[in-house]
């Protein structure tokens, strides 16, 4: 779906989820979404061309099932699954794998590098998710047939009905959020009073990510394909210098490491709940996207770290500006 180069085409423009809402409210005809008239019918116009692509993260989707309001749900569901032409992204937690997989074997050996950005966008709601359909006990050629039916979009359109009716998902998926952001406000807290640089607090958090979860068993995966042992890796990391050099090879884990160390400086704004999600929805939005229109909080933050000059992403937090900066980038 999508080129290796962000200089080819079809582009891909990544949306926050507040920023789908108000090119739904266009669609429907609410006068909230008036504003947004142009920027919906040059979507749509540069889709159309097939010079664009925009795909439903799983952030978009966690979050398009969280309103209490089934009629809401569904409207906004439908909208999203024929505007997105029901394209998903991988998430973070499938993709970071793959770069950690990149890193090691650009450093410390001679295989050849996955080809991430081609594999990111795929057709179903599932990727979203980091699922890959199969069906067990059909040949080839049947289980294709049946696996494009099951990426159609009245299916796709069907499971997120599916998952805004069960609410106590959406309960549960609350309660988590509001729980990382009393760890964060924690540790946040813990780095103020140990008066810790920006840098030392990046080398904090990375310790924390690497050391446990899908990067730490990545990292053990990938230096067992190269044939080094983890005292060793990290032996040759500190001896050539390359510590920090390294781990922004890992583009997602940079973004995201690189948010979370702004986020622990302002000691101002209270850490919500949804802090982790949006993070979670730049950290691949920005490597791997031409266009990005996030909210304004964490837009500005991105802005701020040079986050789009770094990766080579337009980021805008006004879906008005979308004709514009579609037509900057070829796309219409």
């Amino acid at each position: 779906m999508l080129p290796d180069s962000k200089q080819d085409f079809p582009k891909c423009l990544y949306l926050d989820q507040i920023k789908w809402i108000d090119l739904a409210r266009a669609h429907y005809g609410d006068r909230k979404g008036k504003p947004f008239q142009a920027a919906l019918q040059a979507v749509r116009d540069a889709t159309k061309s097939k010079r664009l692509v925009l795909p439903i993260s799983v952030v978009n989707l966690v979050e398009a099932t969280s309103h209490s309001d089934p009629e809401r749900r569904e409207r906004l569901a439908r909208f999203m699954v024929d505007l997105s032409g029901n394209l998903a992204i991988l998430p973070y937690m499938a993709v970071c794998p793959w770069e950690i997989k990149n890193a090691v074997r650009a450093y410390f050996s001679d295989r050849l590098l996955l080809l991430i950005r081609s594999s990111l966008i795929r057709r179903g709601i599932h990727t979203a998710l980091g699922k890959q359909l199969r069906i067990a006990g059909l040949p080839p050629d049947r289980e294709a047939a049946a696996l494009e039916s099951l990426d159609g979009p009245e299916v796709a359109v069907e499971l997120l009905l599916q998952q805004g009716n069960a609410r106590e998902l959406d309960e549960n998926a609350r309660k988590g959020d509001e729980e990382i952001a009393d760890i964060c406000e924690r540790a946040r807290a813990r780095s103020a009073t140990d008066n810790l640089t920006p840098d030392q607090r990046y080398g904090v958090e990375l310790a924390e990510y690497i050391s446990k979860g899908v990067a730490h068993t990545a990292l053990l995966e990938a230096l067992q394909e190269a044939g080094i042992t983890l005292p060793t890796f990290f032996d040759q990391l500190s001896e050539r210098g390359i510590v920090r050099e390294f781990f922004q090879c890992i583009y997602s884990l940079d973004v995201l490491l690189s948010l979370t160390t702004r986020r622990d400086r302002d000691l101002v704004r209270p850490i919500r709940r949804n802090d982790w999600r949006d993070m979670l929805g730049l950290s691949i939005a920005m490597p791997y996207c031409n266009l990005v229109v996030f909210e304004n909080h964490w837009g500005h933050a991105a802005k701020a770290l040079k986050l789009d000059e770094k990766y080579e992403t337009v980021l805008i937090t006004d879906a008005c500006e979308l004709p514009a900066q579609l037509a900057e980038l070829g796309c219409i």
